[in-house]
């Protein structure tokens, strides 16, 4: 091997991110805020045409037709803004109809010598979310995203006068970090060991004629899906699922603050209550369901 390799040790600006005013162009002088990200996957597609025409048993000619720009992000929370955009409809800050710039450097080969380089994603928006809360765990979040664009990694980030983040300091949330009573159910406590939360904000990819690339990301109709691991308690929640009667439900994230998941008409749609010989485990019952609506402060 005669060139230099990278690998994930040689990330020099860690991702970050900035708000847009103008959808798919980076603020001028922009100041970005860091996120304790465990992974960042780009997943450039190239959409086309395989076009075929009679007498030949080969394919004519491969026809680009669009550009597609997913990427996704793992990482557990230190605060609340980045989850205000993932999940909240209009108002505050950041909701789902606001767009970011992401930007990540890392040491690359450049004519042999590892060099910082920068790839910059442009017209970011959120496409779905999953936070998973598991007993002795930090706090995850995985989250899809679509982009207008992600640049090929260059030498110059071409900013103007940008301000990048601080290497972060502040400790990820966790289980311990929630409070010693996270979840209520129509206003009652449960205790729970592992809980999920999914929401899909189903956006709409927009591309016109004559474009390459997506002009424009709208989110539309919201899927909430939950799953809860609770410890036996009583037959409250069983009750609840067969008359399947809604009821509000909350998640403390972290105490500081707080941070909460708040949810509006939860429904139960099924459990799972099994008893099984051979554990010798404190009694959970698996419950699964969906919400009209959810908010986090």
């Amino acid at each position: 091997m005669s060139y230099p390799i990278t690998t994930s040790l040689n990330v020099v600006k860690e991702l970050q991110w900035v708000k847009e005013t103008t959808r798919g162009s980076t603020p001028s002088g922009p100041s970005f805020a860091a996120v304790p990200t465990q992974e960042f996957g780009p997943k450039p597609s190239i959409e086309n045409i395989k076009y075929r025409k009679l007498g030949s048993p080969d394919l004519y000619k491969g026809i680009k037709v669009r550009e597609v720009y997913d990427f996704n992000i793992t990482y557990a929370p230190i605060d609340s803004n980045l989850l205000q955009h993932l999940i909240n409809l209009t108002g505050g800050t950041h909701n789902r109809d606001t767009y970011y710039t992401f930007l990540i450097s890392q040491l690359h080969n450049n004519a042999g010598t590892l060099t910082e380089m920068y790839q910059i994603a442009r017209g970011c928006s959120v496409n779905s979310v999953t936070i998973t809360v598991n007993s002795g765990e930090v706090v995850m979040v995985d989250s899809e995203w679509i982009a207008n664009s992600v640049a090929d990694w260059v030498t110059a980030h071409g900013l103007t006068t940008p301000t990048f983040a601080s290497a972060l300091t502040a400790t990820p949330w966790s289980t311990v970090t929630t409070g010693s009573n996270p979840l209520t159910w129509n206003g009652a406590n449960y205790d729970v060991r592992n809980f999920t939360v999914t929401v899909d904000q189903n956006p709409d990819r927009v591309q016109v004629v004559g474009q390459t690339q997506t002009t424009w990301i709208q989110a539309t109709t919201r899927d909430i899906t939950f799953q809860m691991d609770v410890v036996w308690k009583d037959t409250t929640l069983q009750t609840d699922a067969k008359a399947h009667t809604p009821r509000t439900m909350s998640f403390q994230l972290n105490s500081t603050g707080p941070t909460t998941l708040s949810f509006t008409e939860a429904a139960i749609e099924d459990y799972d209550e099994t008893v099984n010989a051979t554990s010798t485990e404190a009694k959970v019952v698996r419950y699964t369901g969906y919400a009209n609506s959810l908010s986090i402060n």
